[in-house]
């Protein structure tokens, strides 16, 4: 797919299968039965996976990004990190599952520490299939949209700025911020 940066497939390791951005395996990430092939297996206590920030995983200065995987969460209920750029001491740009039940969010953090918050309607997630989540933002229209199994479930216009996306990525985790959090379950092809 043309502008494809980086693309975590979870067949048994953290590799960059698009680019040069391979991931970190922490704690005790293990890997399962996938949508496609395995999938990354996060316990919500202690595994994730980092990458290490680079030129490339600056998304925010692109004019936009897509973030999108599959995901088959253990917990709809509470906050879950699905992926997020983190210094170690605060958070940039997140795509998360909501704090209000069974949806997905995406704070959009730019620059300057403004956030650009967008959520899905609950009750759209599950706990028993694998199913597309996806979050884009644009920076030219300055649209952002979630979208659920192919459908947008969401949008907002934002207007026109540069997200935070300097940091490392994490992928299930956020290892600092209010609140540290893990996500549980499965995660393919992000």
């Amino acid at each position: 797919t043309a502008g494809l940066v980086s693309w975590w497939r979870g067949e048994g390791a953290a590799s960059d299968s698009a680019g040069t951005n391979d991931g970190v395996l922490e704690g005790s990430v293990a890997f399962a039965v996938g949508e496609v092939g395995h999938a990354f297996s996060f316990n919500g206590t202690n595994a994730y996976v980092q990458v290490p920030a680079s030129a490339s995983l600056n998304v925010g200065l692109a004019g936009g990004f897509t973030l999108e995987c599959w995901i088959k969460p253990a917990d709809v209920v509470s906050a879950h990190p699905v992926m997020e750029w983190n210094n170690g001491s605060t958070y940039g740009t997140h795509f998360w599952i909501a704090g209000n039940p069974r949806s997905i969010y995406m704070n959009i953090r730019d620059t300057s520490v403004i956030d650009h918050e967008l959520r899905a309607p609950a009750n759209i997630l599950n706990t028993t299939n694998f199913q597309h989540v996806a979050a884009t933002y644009d920076q030219s229209s300055g649209v952002a949209t979630l979208y659920y199994n192919g459908l947008a479930v969401a949008t907002a216009n934002f207007g026109s700025f540069t997200p935070q996306t300097s940091y490392d990525l994490f992928l299930g985790r956020r290892p600092a911020g209010n609140p540290t959090a893990y996500y549980q379950g499965l995660m393919d092809e992000a």
